[in-house]
């Protein structure tokens, strides 16, 4: 099966949203990593976030990317 791309530099754009998925899955490891162990609450803006939205934050930044991972990987595979 040959897999066109929409756009020339789609690989760029791949890598790009790789990059930015694994910087976001970092800094939300980071928050969860204060929560857990010095036991402070991230605050954005004077706000307190609860524990789940650093959790959910942090499941969804690593399941974008391990698709990024796993696309980028498939296109090296057929091509």
């Amino acid at each position: 099966m040959k897999h066109n791309t929409a756009f020339p530099k789609f690989k760029k754009h791949l890598a790009v949203f790789i990059k930015l998925s694994l910087l976001v899955f970092l800094a939300m490891f980071f928050f969860s990593l204060l929560q857990l162990v010095f036991d402070r609450s991230t605050m954005f803006f004077d706000t307190v976030l609860p524990h789940i939205i650093n959790y959910l934050g942090l499941f969804i930044s690593l399941m974008m990317l391990i698709m990024g991972i796993t696309y980028l990987r498939f296109l090296r595979y057929h091509n």
